[in-house]
């Protein structure tokens, strides 16, 4: 059989993004361009030279030494002898000198109103946009064409928060609720399940841990949502279990009666405490698959997403959709393990005796694919999107893509970008000092968290890391590290297979190209499919 996997490619509108968003900041960088002496300065590894040189019209440079360019057009100086950069010319003893703002400014023109350049003691050149007080590495004039949409999460976000529902009038200010520490699953649960007016969960949380001394000015509901995160959704109580990709994402277990009796109530529990944590803007240690968050939006689940949960169904699926199934002797039938035992489930009434052909396998794979992430745990997902609903509306989310829940649940992990580059394989050629791959990394550099976050969930499928970083980082088949191979021209958008943790980057010329099409890919999310 073929081996296929998830390809996605995407485009979204460019703007100038703020990287720098406060005057202190600002402020910051001033300071270092204050800074800025004849002392000889190391240059980061993320500054890539343009041109290089041994002369110039101050004539040769000394044995083993070389000049190059930053982007901007500064002159630096590498000594391979000692293997060290500076801007101190060898020949003068003096710095090289900086770019002005109009050197700068002129190739691409004026820059648009209210906008300002200026030029850090290291030769790197900042945008402010006094209008929304905010600089960025982008240059405005340079940042593209807008595209059909944008997921502008934090503008979403703050909407959202603007339109939440408010406790009806003479709800209390604040409700209390007490806890056991040692106890945490099961007290949380009396007190939320047994709250006779859920219109008090909407007043301010006060949560008491029973023999502890403290205040909640908003540290103990935190460390509440937190650490009851992680009794609930942890896989030995039964109630979820780790999809079959990896052991760090979760998918509702459907045999979850088995293991707990009042198992509905509890999943009516969870749905309570995850619209109490949205609604508070708490958050919970939770990842789940991408199906789960389609369930709570009610949008179609398909092929594409059973890639990224269970693999070798994938393929499976994937070869019937693709070849005539009829040698295969398939029935409208599943089978599943339960306990040992293997067991048979119809699609459909008589499905047993209905063999699946090149003209039915369409409904197969959708029944199978309904069947896997739906019909399985329909109790469970009605009882906590119930429990969701006693307190938010399901409505008040649909705002937001599964992705977007995503953040919204469990937040914005931080993903260090130091760590992701020291456990960074390249394929196809690349190389880490070759110019596209420092410009890519430059480019991660100056992302947003949002925009970071979704670039992992662009090339692997979830913003979840495993706890020690990237370096145990997982793939279909066991620990696979984050993978650039070199691929198309540079016409193409980068894209990403899921399933190998792998971005596909073409080797685009200029910094600004390549930033520009890989937020177009992680930002149109048009979804292809494609052989590996």
């Amino acid at each position: 059989m073929n081996l296929f996997c998830f390809i996605i490619s995407a485009a979204t509108p460019q703007r100038p993004q703020p990287q720098v968003g406060d005057r202190r900041q600002i402020d910051d960088m001033e300071v270092n361009n204050s800074r800025a002496n004849a002392t000889a300065t190391s240059l980061s590894t993320s500054r890539t030279a343009v041109a290089s040189a041994s002369t110039d019209d101050l004539g040769p440079l000394p044995p083993g030494w070389q000049m190059s360019k930053t982007e901007n057009d500064r002159s630096f100086f590498i000594d391979h002898i000692n293997k060290r950069t500076t801007w101190v010319d060898p020949r003068t003893g003096k710095p090289s000198p900086v770019p002005s703002a109009q050197t700068a400014l002129n190739p691409n023109g004026p820059l648009p109103e209210h906008w300002e350049i200026r030029t850090l003691g290291d030769g790197r050149v900042y945008y402010i946009d006094h209008l929304s007080k905010t600089t960025t590495w982008t240059d405005p004039r340079v940042a593209g064409p807008a595209v059909p949409y944008s997921r502008d999460y934090e503008a979403k976000y703050r909407a959202f928060r603007r339109n939440l529902p408010r406790p009806r009038p003479n709800t209390p200010q604040q409700v209390e609720i007490h806890i056991h520490r040692k106890d945490v699953m099961e007290t949380s649960f009396r007190v939320i399940m047994g709250m006779k007016d859920l219109e008090l969960l909407k007043s301010r949380l006060w949560i008491v841990f029973d023999g502890e001394r403290g205040l909640d000015y908003g540290g103990l509901s935190r460390e509440w949502f937190l650490i009851l995160s992680r009794e609930v959704f942890n896989p030995y109580y039964g109630l979820f279990e780790y999809s079959a990709i990896d052991n760090y994402t979760l998918q509702v277990n459907p045999l979850s009666g088995l293991f707990n009796e009042e198992h509905i109530k509890y999943f009516r529990f969870i749905g309570r405490i995850i619209a109490m944590a949205i609604y508070h803007g708490k958050l919970l240690e939770a990842f789940f698959i991408r199906p789960f968050y389609k369930m709570l939006l009610s949008k179609p689940i398909t092929l594409a997403d059973m890639e990224s949960v269970d693999r070798e169904y994938y393929q499976s699926l994937k070869y019937i959709l693709e070849n005539d199934p009829t040698d295969l002797d398939l029935y409208f039938v599943v089978s599943e393990e339960v306990l040992g035992d293997l067991r048979e489930h119809e699609l459909k009434p008589g499905g047993q005796h209905i063999q699946v052909t090149d003209e039915n396998k369409q409904e197969y794979i959708e029944m199978v694919i309904n069947y896997r992430f739906v019909q399985r745990i329909a109790t469970q997902m009605n009882a906590l999107k119930q429990g969701f609903q006693d307190i938010l509306s399901l409505e008040n989310i649909k705002m937001f893509d599964e992705k977007e829940v995503e953040l919204l649940i469990s937040g914005l992990g931080e993903v260090n970008v130091n760590d992701w580059r020291m456990n960074t394989m390249y394929k196809g050629g690349y190389k880490p000092d070759d110019p596209v791959i420092q410009h890519f990394w430059k480019a991660i550099g100056s992302l947003k968290p949002e925009e970071r976050t979704r670039l992992l969930q662009f090339v692997t499928g979830t913003s979840r890391l495993p706890m020690n970083g990237f370096r145990e980082l997982w793939g279909s088949s066991g620990p696979q590290l984050f993978t650039i191979e070199r691929w198309g021209d540079r016409t193409k958008l980068p894209r990403a297979h899921t399933c190998f943790n792998r971005i596909d980057l073409p080797p685009y010329e200029s910094y600004q190209d390549l930033r520009q099409k890989l937020i177009q890919a992680m930002e149109m999310s048009e979804a292809f499919e494609g052989v590996d």
